[in-house]
């Protein structure tokens, strides 16, 4: 939930275009991932390890969402005679 607040966070800011879930994100999701974070490393057998898997997991998955994205967006440019 974290990775994927900050990376709705970051293209916001990189395309300076309305996102309707930002701010909704920022609110309650940006928190409750915060709050998530500190009850699950306060946990006995979860470390850093754990944490970082998870990181590498997430961020592997944004990759390949900004990918197909980007991809389709293409073809349906294409499709549709837009530059």
């Amino acid at each position: 939930m974290l990775v994927n607040r900050f990376a709705h966070i970051v293209v916001a800011l990189a395309t300076r275009r309305h996102n309707h879930v930002l701010w909704t994100g920022i609110t309650l999701f940006l928190a409750a991932s915060v709050l998530a974070l500190v009850v699950f490393s306060s946990r006995v057998g979860v470390g850093i390890v754990n944490h970082a898997v998870g990181l590498g997991v997430s961020l592997l998955i944004h990759a390949a969402i900004v990918l197909y994205a980007k991809q389709n967006a293409a073809k349906w440019k294409a499709v549709h005679g837009i530059r």
